[in-house]
């Protein structure tokens, strides 16, 4: 009953018409272009527009561009929709001009996406429309679009010089009173040259920039011409291109700051200047903190990285390489959670485009029948009805089946981003161990050797202070090796789990802290990589809980191989502990324990309440 109430309030009273509010629509299109800084309140305004334009195709166009404009940006699914819709308004009424902005609106946020060859092809279109109304200006807009895309998202420096120098030509044959698009036409030239390796005439066009008025452009021209002498390998004719450019940029802005100071300091690292280029640093850090942009901050801890190893001040480093790895890893997880959101909001936006338009379509057929006759419209009305509920049940059945693929490509999603971060993780702490054992290790060894080669007297005052310095190379020595095990312990990658399990066994045990007992069946054999470094990385975080806040004394572990599966059961006998702690957590141990458990199809069972021990049973699948 209640959905043929919702159909009839759809349909106007009979022999009524539905007669547009052109007034009202006009209002609602002037508030969201007022509001084009609240994306929420300029796209309710511009959709209230449309549904009130009725036939007129001037605010059914205008409206449809605005809601568009302000989606595509946060939304690009339901900017799309939009745009095609405001794209068969303005063919309608011939405007070639607002058909190519807005496929240019679409064509820049698809490639701040990085969706380039969706971009190419809306600039390029949109590019047709401009040279169809002959407005040259924003054929060059597009043409300097064009050439940054390919520079920029692709690296084919070949396409993207000659869509610069088209753009260029065109503005130096038409519009040379025009001083920033000429500056943006020659950059974009200078840069594609630049990265192609022509460095003078990269050189010769920076150079050409060099007398533009503007103070930001010449803070950046004098940045970029420092850039390519560089490359060049003209250090020292570089530098101070750089430090000119400090005096133009404005202050306020943090990001460009963090660029030109990071560039200063690679050049004073160039002319073998260490301790400047760590004072440039420090301060391109700074700069990039305040620029919140994790990219170049990345880039400013990795330069810190390199400056403070080759200093050998290996505590900074090794501070440094943690804040670049802490940088890279949330990069990872914003890409996947972007990919997640896109496809969410494409799934919302079709499912709401879908309704509207089915919705408009049902107004303007119901308008026309009622104009017709009183009769026909009771027939319509008798169908709408049936076909309503007809449609009801079909849709509901649709919904109940979407809702199940979606979760399933939720799930999938999620398995992905889980085992990217994994490997990731992985991928590190191999390589900050192998860094560690080979380069900070062998140093260490060395430093060793050679204090060990000095020969004094036993009664020397020094000879007390050169024993004590060997002593503390020793124990740094086996902190590194220590530290590179516990990252990625080398009997996991050489001989495999089995040998790994006892390793790490013995030494718990060799610590006296507690007694650890391992029973493994059908272990013998390698296992798949991606499974042993799972199953290690499991059992390595449930005991070093236990360790730290069980207060047992014993701890049972029993791993078993029956087929293509694994079962691993832990078992304390320490004080225990209320379950809902486990998913009241904030820390990564548990969180890291689940996401293995998952990658491999696996399940666990957490079986403790206080004073009654823990008892950790976990499944694994073996692909």
């Amino acid at each position: 009953m209640a959905f043929v109430a919702t159909w009839l309030l759809v349909l106007p009273s009979l022999g009524q018409s539905v007669v547009t509010d052109t007034t009202a629509a006009r209002a609602a299109l002037d508030g969201a272009k007022q509001n084009f800084n609240n994306p929420k309140t300029a796209d309710s305004l511009a959709l209230r527009a449309f549904q009130l334009s009725g036939n007129n195709l001037g605010i059914r166009a205008e409206s449809a561009y605005l809601i568009c404009f302000v989606n595509a940006p946060v939304n690009f699914a339901r900017g799309q929709q939009w745009g095609d819709t405001a794209m068969g308004y303005y063919k309608k009424l011939n405007n070639n001009l607002w058909q190519g902005y807005t496929l240019r609106v679409l064509a820049a946020r698809a490639q701040a996406l990085s969706k380039n060859e969706l971009s190419i092809d809306y600039f390029q279109k949109s590019t047709s429309f401009f040279e169809a109304c002959h407005d040259t200006v924003m054929v060059a807009q597009n043409f300097i679009n064009l050439s940054l895309l390919y520079h920029n998202n692709i690296a084919d420096f070949v396409n993207g010089l000659k869509y610069g120098e088209n753009g260029l030509a065109l503005i130096e044959s038409q519009h040379s009173d025009q001083p920033v698009l000429l500056w943006r036409a020659i950059n974009a030239v200078a840069i594609n040259h630049d990265d192609a390796g022509r460095w003078d005439e990269a050189i010769a066009f920076h150079r050409r920039n060099l007398t533009t008025k503007d103070p930001a452009h010449l803070g950046n021209t004098l940045n970029n011409l420092g850039n390519t002498l560089r490359k060049k390998g003209e250090f020292a004719q570089a530098e101070p291109y750089f430090r000119q450019s400090l005096q133009r940029i404005d202050p306020k802005n943090v990001y460009m700051l963090a660029t030109v100071y990071l560039n200063l300091s690679q050049v004073n690292e160039d002319l073998g200047r260490r301790a400047k280029a760590l004072q440039y640093n420090d301060s391109s850090l700074q700069y990039a903190i305040k620029s919140n942009d994790v990219e170049k901050l990345r880039d400013s801890y990795d330069v810190a990285y390199h400056l403070y190893q080759k200093e050998g001040n290996y505590r900074k480093a090794f501070d440094a390489l943690n804040h670049f790895m802490e940088i890279k890893d949330s990069v990872l997880s914003k890409d996947k959670a972007a990919v997640i959101y896109e496809m969410e909001s494409r799934y919302q936006s079709a499912q709401k485009e879908q309704q509207i338009a089915q919705l408009q379509n049902e107004t303007l057929n119901k308008n026309f029948e009622i104009q017709q006759s009183r009769f026909i419209t009771w027939g319509i009305v008798v169908i709408v009805l049936v076909l309503g509920m007809a449609t009801a049940w079909y849709s509901k059945r649709q919904q109940y089946r979407l809702k199940a693929e979606r979760a399933q490509e939720r799930e999938d999603l999620q398995r992905q981003r889980f085992s990217a971060v994994i490997e990731a993780e992985e991928n590190e702490r191999s390589r900050v161990a192998k860094d560690l054992h080979d380069g900070l290790g062998q140093l260490i060894s060395t430093a060793k050797l050679g204090l060990t080669a000095v020969s004094l007297h036993s009664h020397d005052p020094q000879n007390q202070l050169l024993n004590n310095s060997i002593s503390v190379l020793d124990r740094a020595t086996q902190e590194v090796r220590s530290i590179a095990h516990n990252l990625m312990p080398a009997a996991l990658t050489e001989l495999g789990l089995h040998a790994a399990l006892e390793d790490m066994v013995e030494k718990i045990n060799d610590a006296k802290l507690m007694n650890v007992q391992l029973n493994m069946t059908g272990i013998d054999q390698r296992l798949p990589g991606t499974v042993e470094v799972a199953v290690y990385r499991v059992i390595q975080e449930v005991i070093n809980n236990m360790l730290k806040h069980s207060r047992a004394d014993q701890i049972q572990v029993n791993l078993t191989r029956t087929g293509n599966a694994l079962n691993l059961s832990i078992a304390d006998n320490g004080v225990g502990f209320e379950k809902e702690m486990i998913t009241r957590s904030k820390g990564l141990g548990w969180k890291s324990v689940f996401s293995r458990i998952a990658l491999l199809n696996g399940n666990i069972e957490v079986d403790t309440r206080p004073g009654a021990g823990t008892s950790v049973s976990i499944q694994f699948a073996i692909a």
